[in-house]
């Protein structure tokens, strides 16, 4: 069958032995006014023509009109038998020689269906495909006229935008001769359905090319048309202003002998009955010269229908986020598998063309069965989420990329992969947070298609330390079992030593979708670590550090004059920035950094616990002694103020992500050395590259769940970053 907007019944004539029935099965035929024997090409042509004149519109009540082109067909000398299919509505005859045409029961077009949300479950299809079209070559063809609406030029402009190259946009015989190696075939057009003479059903699909005395001569010359297993039909159907023209069909036989489809392809037949019982031999050949995917309609469609799911097929499928496609995901969604499109599709009832008798027609999708031939997934990588480990620099993401290599960038810079590419989950080199490419969108690209742009949120967090230390009183400086007798030390003064830390962290905080249309959500928690205490990093850096201050010790024996005067003042001393990276291991040590990012409460837990070692000079001055230099040791930045271990930072962030400077601070006393202090620490920071209410949201696979380190409670993200 084939879609109509002016006719709700169009005419199907199959030349050569081909015998059309239309839908199936139906009652016994009534006899026709001529006996059976040779018919010229001539006498062919008048019924054709007559049939045409007599019906050039087919309009009105459908029951009424099939039951008048059947009763004028069975009034034709020309015409053995004809009838009513009750299965499908169509009108099928047979002239004298036995070669067959049909009244293709094909309804007005009607409003499309609205949307409406059933829960359809995705269909099975065992271990999930992953792969991308193993070729760029698309074919996305129209050849239907004017009196119909295609998606072809729509989805052949999505698909160019993103690295496809179109091979033609003609759907002529010779054009359709040349197919091989397409990634993606897509054609709108007829359908129609007959019977050879041993009553085999065979399906045949309207082209570009119009019927010609020549070419139909040229044809039979090259056994195109033929008795036994035509590769080429003849077809009547609207075209232009709602006008007929004769053109030229194709069969399962002219797929088998001119047509190849390239590996991981997706065919589409967005014709009626395309993937019904009836189109079986069709599709089996389809599947057979290397279909990997094959999508077809299982009876008459509406054209609203048809282009509207082809449109929200191939935007899903693509992650084109089109606002012309009906539901728009705000925020703008990645592209989804196959199944995953098609589960929406039918619960969107997008799957369905409604009409009356003989009921629902249902968009079908079939993989090809055989081993490694049906992994076709989706039209462009897709990343579904990231995760850095900032201690070994690294970052990876999962998502579905195909087997064929290709690239990842990260702020528009290409990125080191560590492994082996992988069709659902890549490493990548991550450079220190200050470089190039070290945040930003995330983008992983094949053969020219790029996946949706997930950014890769940076922190750059500044912490101030201040360490104020004073000293007074008086303390056992040496007991009396040492030497004999007791020294004692009167202290005073005060000390001041800080310090600047840069600490840069990225994690993944954009939301995410568990299905298409989805509401998105957000994971609650993130735990990058920096640093350990035996892997470098160098996204922790001591900037600037200075000291100041003097303190004094009066050395005497108990109830003695003082036999010594100290004095101890603190400088800094100057050197570039301290990289906790192990560079310059005689100024900086490294300790434990960690930093656990909750993006639904919009905090940071940050603990930095670097020391600067070499970092100030202390100058001692004795009357008795004279004058000596001593390293003055570094800057803490390693609150510890319990028993129970360090004292994290808990830093803010606001709506969008900025940091909301701080403070805290902490007193400490140790009386048996004469000292009490207070540290005190304040932090500032910006953001790199947050998730926007555009940012495109992803689904994460159940299979990936539980196989990071990652928390993966989710709960749904509010009406700040959209749904």
């Amino acid at each position: 069958m084939f879609r109509n907007l002016a006719l709700p019944l169009v005419l199907l004539v199959l030349w050569g032995a081909l015998i059309t029935t239309g839908c199936g099965g139906g009652k016994s035929a009534a006899t026709g006014g001529g006996g059976g024997g040779a018919i010229t090409d001539a006498q062919r042509m008048a019924v054709l023509d007559a049939v045409q004149q007599r019906f050039p519109t087919l309009e009105g009540d459908p029951p009424a009109v099939r039951q008048a082109v059947k009763s004028f067909l069975v009034g034709l000398p020309q015409i053995e038998a004809a009838d009513v299919d009750e299965d499908s509505g169509c009108v099928w005859a047979r002239f004298t020689d036995h070669i067959p045409l049909i009244v293709v029961n094909n309804r007005q077009a009607a409003a499309t269906v609205q949307s409406s949300r059933s829960g359809a479950a995705s269909p099975s299809s065992g271990t999930r495909a992953s792969e991308l079209p193993g070729n760029t070559q698309i074919r996305i063809l129209n050849a239907m006229g004017t009196s119909f609406v295609s998606s072809a030029n729509t989805v052949r402009g999505w698909l160019i935008g993103n690295g496809y190259s179109s091979a033609t946009s003609d759907a002529s015989l010779d054009a359709l001769r040349s197919v091989s190696g397409d990634g993606v075939f897509y054609l709108d057009a007829h359908g129609g359905v007959g019977q050879l003479l041993d009553h085999t059903r065979s399906f045949a699909i309207w082209t570009a090319t119009r019927a010609t005395i020549d070419q139909y001569k040229a044809l039979q010359a090259s056994q195109d048309i033929n008795a036994a297993n035509p590769r080429v039909v003849l077809m009547y159907a609207d075209h232009n202003g709602g006008m007929a023209e004769w053109h030229f069909g194709i069969t399962h036989a002219f797929v088998d002998r001119y047509m190849s489809f390239g590996p991981n392809s997706l065919v589409f037949f967005n014709t009626c009955l395309s993937n019904g019982s009836i189109a079986q031999l069709f599709q089996d050949t389809c599947l057979a010269k290397g279909a990997s995917v094959y999508a077809g309609w299982t009876r008459s469609v509406k054209d609203p229908d048809a282009n509207k799911a082809a449109q929200f097929l191939f935007d899903r499928l693509a992650g084109v986020n089109k606002p012309s496609v009906v539901p728009t995901e705000t925020p703008p969604q990645r592209a989804f598998n196959w199944q995953a499109v098609y589960a929406d599709m039918q619960s969107r009832g997008y799957d369905t063309s409604t009409d009356k008798s003989p009921g629902d027609c249902k968009l079908i999708f079939t993989p090809n069965p055989n081993e490694g031939k049906g992994d076709f997934s989706l039209l462009a990588p897709s990343i579904s989420s990231l995760f850095v480990t900032n201690y070994q620099t690294q970052l990876r993401i999962f998502g579905i990329f195909g087997s064929k290599p290709g690239k990842v960038t990260i702020g528009g810079q290409d990125a080191a992969l560590l492994s082996s590419w992988s069709s659902t989950s890549l490493t990548c080199t991550l450079p220190p947070g200050d470089q190039a490419g070290g945040s930003g969108d995330v983008v992983v690209e094949v053969d020219g298609h790029k996946s949706n742009a997930v950014p890769l949120t940076m922190w750059k967090i500044t912490i101030h330390a201040v360490d104020k230390v004073t000293q007074s009183g008086t303390i056992v400086l040496q007991p009396a079992d040492t030497f004999g007798k007791e020294i004692d030390a009167d202290l005073g003064g005060s000390t001041t030593v800080s310090g600047d830390m840069v600490v840069w962290i990225r994690a993944d905080v954009h939301g995410s979708r568990a299905t298409p249309g989805a509401a998105p959500q957000i994971s609650s928690a993130q735990d990058p670590a920096l640093v350990s205490s035996i892997l470098p990093t160098q996204n922790v850096r001591l900037i600037h550090w200075d000291a100041s201050g003097a303190t004094t010790a009066d050395l005497h024996n108990p109830g003695e004059a003082v036999f010594e005067h100290r004095t101890l003042t603190l400088a800094p001393t100057g050197s570039p920035p301290v990289l906790f990276d192990g560079s310059d291991p005689t100024r900086a040590r490294r300790e434990a950094a960690s930093a656990s990012i909750d993006a639904l409460a919009h905090t940071i837990q940050l603990y930095v616990g670097p020391y600067g070692t070499g970092l100030y000079q202390t100058t001692v001055v004795s009357d008795k002694t004279g004058t000596s230099l001593q390293d003055g040791g570094g800057i803490s930045f390693h609150p510890d103020n319990t028993s129970n271990g360090p004292v994290s930072f808990n830093i803010h962030l606001d709506s969008d992500f900025n940091v909301q400077s701080g403070s805290q601070s902490e007193s400490y006393s140790q009386p048996a050395q004469g000292i009490s202090g207070t540290r005190t620490y304040s932090w500032s920071g910006q953001v790199s590259s947050p998730p926007t209410a555009n940012t495109t949201r992803n689904a994460e696979p159940a299979s990936w769940k539980g196989s990071r380190n990652a928390p993966l409670s989710k709960t749904t993200m509010g009406t700040r970053m959209g749904k």
